[in-house]
């Protein structure tokens, strides 16, 4: 059983392999990459930070969201400024870019 896990564990990582990507850092403070920490204001006011990261990193409780997810998606590519709509299961909300860090 153990010998069968390991031989599945490294089917897994070998088909992460060949569809892995290299990603440059995130330069920019103008428009959100993957990479980048994000700083969104909620219509209410409230204020939340964020870094846009690979699905192997994510880890909501640590403000890493894979950059797939519905938020990295409304974030991905907007610009300082920009108002995007966070597609949500508890209801959709209206966010802005208030601020966009290199990694």
């Amino acid at each position: 059983q153990r010998l069968a896990e390991i031989e599945r564990d490294l089917r897994y990582y070998s088909q992460r392999l060949q569809s892995a990507h290299v990603v440059a850092p995130a330069t920019s403070t103008q428009k959100v990459q993957i990479g980048s920490w994000v700083t969104f204001a909620e219509e209410s006011g409230n204020e939340q930070r964020v870094q846009l990261v690979g699905e192997d990193q994510a880890d909501a409780g640590q403000g890493l969201i894979n950059w797939g997810s519905p938020l990295g998606r409304a974030l991905l590519g907007a610009q300082l400024g920009d108002e995007v709509l966070w597609f949500r299961p508890a209801g959709d909300l209206q966010v802005e870019i208030i601020r966009i860090d290199p990694a």
